[in-house]
């Protein structure tokens, strides 16, 4: 049986899943457990640290997300649009968290962080639901240029 949106998505607790695979920076300290620290830009303050994936983690991470797009390409639409409305909703709900989130780590204002990233994120994520039937619909294309 096909999940619910609410099944799909954790509707509580932390922004970041620490047990989520992440990906190698390119230069940075490294600390000695693992992890890359992260600052504030207007102040220097720490906001917290992510951890250093390996090659092989990242590996790992992308052979998980193509068995996840498998399995998402599976769902039916109507199933898919729901879990997409969902993250929306939560989305939305937790706008004011995000955007200070935003605020800390990349030193934006807090409208620029919820009008320029937050709302339009939401905004597509709602119209690519309402439209995916129509964006994915199977499609007959010419092999002529000419009629």
């Amino acid at each position: 049986m096909a999940e619910t949106a609410s099944q799909a998505l954790p509707l509580d607790g932390p922004l970041f899943d620490d047990s989520a695979p992440s990906v190698r920076p390119p230069q940075g300290t490294v600390t000695p457990h693992g992890t890359l620290a992260v600052y504030e830009p207007g102040s220097g303050k720490l906001v917290g640290e992510v951890r250093v994936s390996t090659p092989a983690q990242v590996r790992e991470a992308a052979a998980s997300a193509r068995l996840a797009q498998m399995e998402w390409s599976g769902r039916p639409l109507r199933d898919r649009e729901a879990i997409l409305l969902a993250f929306k909703q939560l989305l939305l709900d937790r706008a004011e968290e995000v955007g200070d989130l935003i605020v800390r780590e990349n030193g934006k204002t807090k409208n620029e962080a919820l009008f320029m990233e937050v709302l339009p994120v939401a905004d597509l994520t709602h119209y690519f639901a309402k439209h995916a039937r129509k964006i994915l619909r199977d499609e007959k294309l010419p092999l002529h240029m000419f009629p």
